[in-house]
């Protein structure tokens, strides 16, 4: 029993602050480093054979709805120098959507560096131990049987909630991981968009969502500094009732990061 008491305190007090120390390697990896470098080749190889295929045919429809436009405005007459224009409008996006990979990963290194350096420099405060459960734990052997079950029952709803709020981070940090790889597979669909002047909305809209969704990783780190910061300069007594101030913390932080897309999108007009 005292070793199952030990374990379950340092589960509720150290669990999660071990999770937080880690969050930021988990939110600054690239897809091949979350899911394997050979998978991510598989989903890139996918993309490029059955999307960007499809992509291209959506930019020969604007193309031809393009030169339909011309030729209407021409009068029904052919202006050599106004349809090579159109044919030239066309060359850029087709080079962008056979480069698309190579483009997202451009923009994807730039702000996943911002997020490193903004994780070295928040997290150089927030390190260490945030609570110390020695104390609790000597006392353990002093409390006789029927104390120690007492101790269990009170324990176990903390244990039970700090284990499910631990699996909830980590599905939201991998949550997001999983948008980034969506989007970036499907990317040449909205890049096929950008020529046609009716539909070109939604290449732009495509790029401020993938863009929001790296900016939240930023917001994430922020959201768990301040919360490693608010359990640090409120020292958590390791108690029943600590725990539960404990959890209150977590709770907080879960709902946050939460809502760290919803920002993201919000603070780049996408939402």
């Amino acid at each position: 029993m005292d070793d199952i008491l030990k374990r379950w305190i340092e589960g509720i007090f150290g669990g999660i602050n071990s999770d937080v120390s880690s969050i930021t390697g988990q939110i600054t990896m690239s897809p091949a480093q979350a899911f394997g470098q050979d998978f991510w080749n598989t989903l890139l190889k996918i993309g490029a054979t059955i999307v960007m295929p499809f992509a291209l045919v959506i930019l020969c429809y604007a193309m031809t709805a393009e030169l339909y436009n011309v030729y209407c405005k021409a009068n029904g007459e052919l202006d050599l120098q106004l349809v090579s224009a159109t044919m030239m409008r066309f060359i850029i996006p087709f080079v962008c959507i056979t480069k698309t990979y190579d483009l997202l990963q451009i923009i994807f290194n730039a702000f996943n560096k911002m997020i490193i350096q903004l994780g070295t420099a928040v997290g150089s405060g927030t390190a260490g131990k945030l609570t110390d459960t020695s104390a609790l734990v000597n006392q353990i052997s002093g409390i006789d049987f029927f104390g120690k079950l007492g101790l269990m029952m009170e324990l176990m709803p903390l244990q039970l909630g700090m284990k499910i709020m631990s699996l909830v981070i980590t599905v939201i940090v991998y949550g997001r991981m999983i948008e980034i790889v969506i989007y970036w597979v499907f990317s040449p669909i909205p890049f096929a968009t950008f020529t046609h002047s009716e539909f070109s909305q939604i290449g732009k809209n495509f790029i401020k969502l993938f863009a929001a969704v790296l900016l939240q990783g930023g917001f994430m780190i922020l959201c768990v500094s301040i919360y490693s910061i608010l359990v640090r300069q409120h020292v958590m007594e390791v108690s029943v009732n600590g725990g539960w101030v404990l959890m209150g913390y977590c709770a907080v932080l879960i709902i946050t990061l939460a809502s760290s897309g919803k920002m993201s999108k919000k603070f780049l007009g996408t939402f």
